[in-house]
């Protein structure tokens, strides 16, 4: 049971600490970003 509540909140703290940087890095990259969500776009119409 701890060892599973243990797993758990390092998990959320790993995303958490995941979606804080890619938000910091995208802010730093704002540019460099639309790019990349462009080209994830097209990505995905292709895909369709």
């Amino acid at each position: 049971m701890n060892r599973q509540r243990l797993a758990v909140a390092a998990i959320a703290v790993f995303a958490l600490a995941f979606v804080v940087a890619f938000g910091a890095t995208s802010q730093a990259h704002s540019e460099a970003g639309e790019k990349k969500v462009e080209v994830i776009k097209g990505a995905d119409d292709s895909a369709s």
